[in-house]
């Protein structure tokens, strides 16, 4: 009996090995956090100042105040290569429909006419917003903050750079502030704000609604759950194991008796 209980725990060993190897297999986490099927919504707006009284504002802010919503929708995910098609509907109900295909790593664009707020999921701070561009943005902290009705942990990033003429002239400044969904990589809320001697303007994308997470939606990713979960059937199984080894030892005691 005890060799019997000894290949019976051997074996056990290698099941539950291997269940833990398939486990860890799972978390490893892939480059992009976002699913086929996922679909993000924003809300455009647009604000500009001048203290020159001759001065028209620009005709793309004033597009983007004629926005009913601003749609994306995840068509494919190959590795960093992330392919979205976004409806960018305006309040007289036309709409511009594109195509972005992106790769997450070094931002290189197959297509540039749609929303390329992508980067990989789960950075954290002090890591490069593109690992393959060399002078990339970093991650300055996560965060809590609210979006489409759930807290989510959100990275920050906050950078400005010089706005150049076709001269090789600086006009003025423009920075740049993103939240960033840490889980799915996803830039949930985009501020663009350009500062000129004479006139400042600002552009802010927002999340409004997704499919990814609600306000009671666990945040947690499924291969994070498969562990605790393997380790308890790893116990009960060896639980059974070991209460039919000792109902039988007790038969034999009786029948010696």
């Amino acid at each position: 009996m005890n060799r019997k209980l000894t290949l019976s725990l051997t074996a056990l060993a290698l099941v539950c090995t291997g269940l833990f190897g398939q486990v860890f297999a799972q978390t490893e986490a892939p480059l992009a956090g976002v699913n086929v099927g996922d679909y993000f919504t924003f809300s455009l707006t647009s604000q500009w100042s001048t203290t020159n009284a001759s001065a028209t504002a620009p005709p793309y802010l004033l597009e983007i105040n004629k926005t009913a919503y601003y749609k994306v929708m995840i068509s494919s995910v190959i590795g960093p290569n992330i392919s979205a098609t976004n409806i960018w509907h305006f309040n007289n109900d036309t709409e511009v429909n594109s195509l972005v295909v992106m790769d997450i790593e070094t931002r290189q664009m197959y297509f540039m006419n749609g929303y390329q707020g992508f980067c990989k999921a789960n950075l954290t701070a002090g890591e490069p917003l593109y690992a393959g561009i060399s002078d990339s943005p970093i991650i300055n902290e996560t965060i809590t903050r609210n979006y489409a009705s759930g807290p989510r942990e959100t990275n920050f990033v906050s950078f400005s750079y010089p706005v150049i003429d076709f001269y090789n002239t600086t006009e003025g400044t423009e920075t740049l502030t993103l939240y960033i969904d840490k889980i799915t990589g996803v830039f949930v809320e985009r501020i663009i704000h350009t500062e000129f001697p004479d006139q400042t303007g600002t552009e802010t994308w927002k999340l409004t609604e997704t499919n990814r997470w609600t306000v009671t939606a666990s945040t947690e990713p499924l291969s994070s759950l498969l562990l605790p979960i393997a380790g308890i059937v790893a116990v009960i199984i060896i639980g059974v194991v070991a209460a039919v080894f000792l109902t039988k030892k007790r038969k034999k005691k009786k029948k010696r008796l």
